[in-house]
């Protein structure tokens, strides 16, 4: 088969090919014939997403090959990363732990 070709299609070629630990998947190859399964697929569409692309697992299963899922993906905005903590540490003194510590050991009981 030729070579994934496209932004869609490179990024398709190159999921799967981590997934599956298959190098060099081309534009034709099929998901489920190179070691693809219900899992790996739920785990493509995630990645996928990831990088704003929208697929459903039900697509995987029916378009199998690069070049057929490339075609039917739409730009999504990439699904969000977890956000770092905006919580503030705060010092205590001696007091303040001493009181913190009492309220937690009451609520405890």
């Amino acid at each position: 088969g030729r070579p994934p070709a496209g932004e869609v299609e490179l990024a398709l070629a190159a999921a799967a090919g981590e997934l599956l630990g298959v190098p060099g998947i081309g534009a034709d190859d099929d998901f489920f014939a190179l070691g693809g399964d219900s899992i790996s697929a739920i785990r493509l569409v995630g990645r996928l997403r990831r990088q704003g692309w929208a697929l459903s697992v039900r697509q995987v299963f029916e378009l199998r090959t690069v070049a057929a899922l490339a075609a039917a993906a739409e730009p999504v905005a990439p699904a969000p990363t977890a956000a770092p903590s905006t919580a503030a540490l705060v010092s205590l003194d001696d007091s303040q732990r001493d009181r913190l510590e009492a309220l937690v050991r009451r609520r405890r009981r």
